[in-house]
């Protein structure tokens, strides 16, 4: 089994592969929150972080043997959340100009497949 955690943040054929791996092969992603982990506490606002590192995704993954416009299945095993989130969302929804941005972390609940219980 391996294990895959190098982020891309632009979705691109250029992006290198993280690895490679067989068809049929179990593999584990770790990725991050969609601020790339950079936010730890309430007292942070969103403005401080690095908005080229929003919303990293975990990859690319080469299979060996798939050609161009090969369909490829992929089964998810198992979800593990971390058991904080935080949310912030500055200049959205309809009255963003009457409130003031702040950060709110919470706890979360890790969701699995009815199958996986």
């Amino acid at each position: 089994m391996q294990y895959f955690d190098k982020v891309v943040y632009t979705f691109s054929a250029d992006n290198e592969p993280t690895g490679t791996i067989d068809s049929g092969e179990i593999v584990i992603f770790r990725t991050q929150d969609c601020f790339s982990n950079q936010m730890h506490s309430e007292s942070q606002l969103v403005t401080s972080c690095d908005y080229s590192k929003m919303n990293p995704a975990t990859g690319p993954l080469f299979v060996r043997d798939a050609q161009p416009g090969d369909v490829i299945k992929v089964e998810l095993l198992d979800v593990q959340c971390d058991p904080i989130g935080t949310t912030t969302l500055p200049k959205i929804g309809p009255l963003w100009d009457k409130c003031e941005t702040r950060t709110k972390r919470i706890p979360s609940r890790t969701a699995r497949p009815s199958s996986m219980m």
